[in-house]
């Protein structure tokens, strides 16, 4: 983790009982300006929870969210971060493509042409004319992208953004993603259940567990605790296995690397 990075959010000791039950105690952390963070951790664990508290869609039980080192209420939060909810199609409003991402701008010239110029990039300029709900859902996703692209929020959660899709589709939304943050240089966070989807794609991982934070990392250093994630229903991604397995077998090769890459320059190099 980049820790020359300054602090765009920070949350201390997070809780939120909903109807007696207790759905996240004492979660603490923080978020650094154009760093992309994944939430990730089995169903239940708290971890949109966490996403809609940030967004102010949730009022915590106790604990205080800062936003560039002032405290935040709810609505405060709500005009700073965007959340992206996993169900893409309860976000439009209107009438085409085109409508949805000038709704509550003011359409200049150079906004419209900057919209047009977004939509040949993502490969929905034929789309423009077209409802919302007669996309695909991988589409969809591209809209919501958009969105947040053209949005003068500077902090974006994205609830599970790759539910649904095919292995191609995944991939082609976290470049996208991963294209359009380092654009706006927009702070991200991805909440998420699996950890091979977002490996390559995430500066740093948290990870919780019935309410509470397990570990907070670089990709490498929560990966290095794969059996303990295995006890609570995650698994790391496959490459972190393999590279276990080939360093078991006397291989010296480093088992910290996350992507597919970085695996074959390592077995390259021991051959």
């Amino acid at each position: 983790m980049n820790r020359n990075l300054s602090t765009a959010l920070k949350f201390a000791d997070l809780c939120v009982t909903l109807n007696h039950a207790e759905i996240l105690r004492g979660v603490s952390g923080e978020l650094l300006r154009g760093e992309v963070t994944g939430i990730l951790g089995p169903n239940g664990c708290g971890k949109t929870t966490i996403g809609k508290l940030i967004a102010g869609l949730y009022r915590p039980s106790g604990g205080r969210i800062m936003l560039f080192g002032k405290s935040q209420n709810p609505k405060q939060l709500q005009k700073q971060v965007l959340f992206i909810l996993q169900e893409a199609e309860f976000q439009f409003f209107t009438g085409s493509v085109l409508h949805e991402l000038q709704y509550d701008h003011a359409v200049t010239p150079e906004f419209e042409a900057k919209t047009e110029a977004l939509l040949k990039s993502m490969d929905m300029w034929d789309c423009r004319n077209r409802h919302p709900f007669s996309l695909s859902g991988g589409q969809m996703q591209r809209l919501t992208l958009m969105m947040a692209y053209l949005s003068d929020k500077p902090i974006v959660i994205l609830d599970e953004p790759t539910a649904g899709l095919d292995p191609k589709g995944r991939d082609e939304i976290l470049d996208q993603i991963a294209y359009l943050q380092k654009e706006r240089n927009l702070t991200v966070i991805l909440v998420s259940h699996s950890m091979e989807d977002i490996a390559k794609y995430v500066d740093r991982i948290v990870v919780m567990n019935k309410g509470r934070k397990m570990y907070d990392g670089e990709p490498k250093e929560v990966f290095a605790h794969y059996k303990e994630l295995e006890k609570v229903g995650l698994a790391a991604p496959q490459v972190t296995y393999i590279m276990h397995a080939l360093y078991e077998k006397g291989m010296h090769v480093n088992t910290e690397v996350t992507t597919i890459e970085e695996a074959v320059d390592e077995i390259m190099k021991e051959i």
